[in-house]
């Protein structure tokens, strides 16, 4: 029996993957739920109770498709009370986030890795997630230089482990969620109010500090290795 060819073997995993991506992302951009907060606000509503599971899922979708998350995160500090906004945005995040590196990890890892490791520029990258992998995720996720959806798959590639990776990842992003989900918030009752709302201005200011301090601190300590 004729063995398909190595190059064939090797990429037919990477080619299903960006099948699925595309098709995931042509499927988020018709919901238009991803591009509109309005409309993402109205459709989610209609749910009841079951609308803080919903916006998990299609905040978790929209990380898996690569599609900007910012108006769907902006979207939940207008659907739900800060606290319940907060908990949606941090599991959503964090489910996308596992969904899209598993993904890069067995659908992607093993044929790029063939071509990528002849990059000396990816073997210390590679090397540096192994052996300093919650400084390397932490880093990325208060600091995020890339968008952290194309960061979901990029550390699929990499060496960090899972179980580092996924909890760098929900601890490192929730800063990040306080402060979308208030600034939605904010936005609103300023409006309405023609009132600054002094409280939820200095939490936005606390969570930014600590992405700039943590951030910095993971950056030392990459930067000692």
């Amino acid at each position: 029996m004729e063995q398909k060819p190595h190059w064939a073997r090797a990429w037919w995993r990477p080619a299903l993957l960006a099948a699925m991506l595309v098709a995931a992302w042509f499927a988020a951009r018709r919901s238009g739920l991803a591009l509109d907060p309005r409309q993402a606000q109205e459709r989610i509503h209609e749910f009841g109770p079951l609308a803080p599971a919903l916006y998990i899922l299609v905040r978790a979708g929209v990380a898996v498709a690569l599609i900007p998350s910012s108006p769907v995160t902006f979207a939940a500090g207008l659907l739900f009370s800060p606290v319940k906004g907060i908990i949606c945005v941090s599991f959503g995040k964090t489910l996308g986030a596992a969904l899209a590196f598993l993904a890069a990890r067995y659908f992607a890892r093993d044929a790029t890795s063939r071509w990528l490791s002849r990059k000396a520029a990816y073997r210390r990258v590679d090397r540096l997630t192994a052996e300093r992998g919650a400084s390397s995720v932490a880093l990325m996720r208060l600091w995020p230089v890339l968008p952290s959806n194309f960061q979901n798959y990029a550390f699929g590639l990499t060496s960090v482990s899972f179980p580092v990776y996924l909890f760098w990842t929900w601890l490192c992003t929730l800063p990040g969620a306080v402060l979308v989900v208030l600034a939605a918030g904010v936005t609103v009752d300023t409006i309405l109010t023609l009132q600054a709302p002094w409280p939820r201005l200095g939490m936005m200011g606390l969570m930014m500090l600590i992405m700039l301090v943590g951030g910095l601190y993971a950056l030392l300590r990459l930067w000692k290795n």
